[in-house]
């Protein structure tokens, strides 16, 4: 996302408006929502597709903001939006698209919001695209101290998710409700909300919804497996599936686990995607030359000569890790050999 581009908006447009003290206090509070939400704009073009909402439909502008704005001189989006498609018209196509969203990261309310044009980060369902063919359904579900008493059923692969109510009314037919109902092969992307994070558990789909004594409803809803995932999926995540599905068959019997094995075919591929925090190659260099060819944890020596550059092979860990905000120095790296690299991220 340009930051010019968001600025250009700000100086023209939101931030006159703000510093102007005949703007009524009520509409500078909206004021300044846009600018909490211009400033989660991540790239340019759904800006533009956000200033469009404006320009279709108002037009000449017939709301009370646009008319306040129109009799103190203040431009409005509806002013501006001709002269920033010029100006930055290269960025216009640069949009957020449903592969931007990865199965294991984090995300914000404002992306989920920005994404699905509600631009409401209060709401818990959000229909992405246009009605009935939506291209997906996003959920932030709330675990704990929420409004609705979310829950897993079964960890991480079943979620009982409270359907959208008003005034305690759990109508099925409700908009979004109806769409969860009859979605079909719709994804469901569920979003785990924690504080202000949003991290996206993996794609679900609806089984059924339930209604309790008092009149309350939810969703039961199954994760997807794998092997159906058309969508892209962090290495952490797969990994972490992974050692859940091997803990499941390990309590099958032998001949449980030959049959398995006599029905499977070639492989399903899916895209699995790695975060990466950059290292300072200084560090990894300073780190072998001080181990000297032996392994800072058991004291051996090298296993073996590495080959691209004919010297003792051991790998430099870190003692925090640089995704805990570790420090990428030399007192939080250790040179080790690859038997105690493993031990330390997988052993007891």
């Amino acid at each position: 996302m340009s930051n010019q581009a968001i600025q250009y908006v700000l100086d023209h447009v939101i931030e006159p408006a703000l510093a102007c003290d005949e703007l009524d206090k009520r509409f500078k509070n909206k004021v300044q929502n846009s600018k909490n939400l211009f400033r989660n704009f991540k790239r340019s073009g759904d800006m533009f597709k956000y200033l469009q909402r404006f320009k279709d439909s108002h037009g000449t502008g017939n709301d009370d903001l646009y008319h306040a704005f129109k009799n103190l001189g203040l431009k409005t989006f509806e002013d501006i939006y001709d002269e920033v498609s010029l100006k930055f018209k290269d960025e216009i196509d640069d949009i957020t698209v449903l592969d931007d969203f990865i199965i294991g990261e984090e995300y914000t309310s404002y992306d989920i919001a920005i994404f699905s044009k509600t631009y409401d980060v209060q709401s818990g369902i959000y229909l992405v695209g246009d009605e009935p063919n939506y291209q997906a359904i996003f959920i932030k579900a709330t675990l704990q101290n929420g409004e609705y008493p979310n829950e897993w059923i079964i960890p991480g692969k079943e979620l009982k998710y409270y359907i959208y109510a008003r005034k305690q009314n759990y109508n099925p037919d409700y908009k979004v409700n109806k769409a969860i109902i009859n979605s079909g092969n719709i994804p469901i992307y569920v979003f785990i909300k924690e504080g202000t994070v949003c991290k996206l558990e993996g794609i679900f789909e609806y089984v059924e919804y339930v209604t309790e004594e008092n009149d309350r409803k939810w969703f039961r809803l199954k994760k997807k497996e794998l092997n159906k995932l058309d969508r892209l999926i962090t290495a952490e995540q797969y990994n972490k599936q992974l050692e859940d599905d091997i803990k499941n068959i390990q309590q099958l019997s032998d001949a449980e686990l030959k049959d398995r094995i006599l029905k499977i075919e070639k492989p399903d591929v899916i895209t699995v995607v790695s975060k990466v925090y950059k290292r300072n190659p200084e560090v990894v260099v300073a780190t072998l030359k001080r181990a000297r060819g032996y392994c800072e944890k058991c004291g051996c020596k090298a296993p073996f000569i590495r080959k691209s550059d004919n010297t003792p092979y051991l790998e430099v860990h870190h003692k925090i890790p640089l995704s805990n905000g570790g420090a990428d120095n030399l007192e939080n790296t250790i040179a080790l050999c690859p038997n105690c690299h493993r031990e330390l991220h997988f052993g007891i």
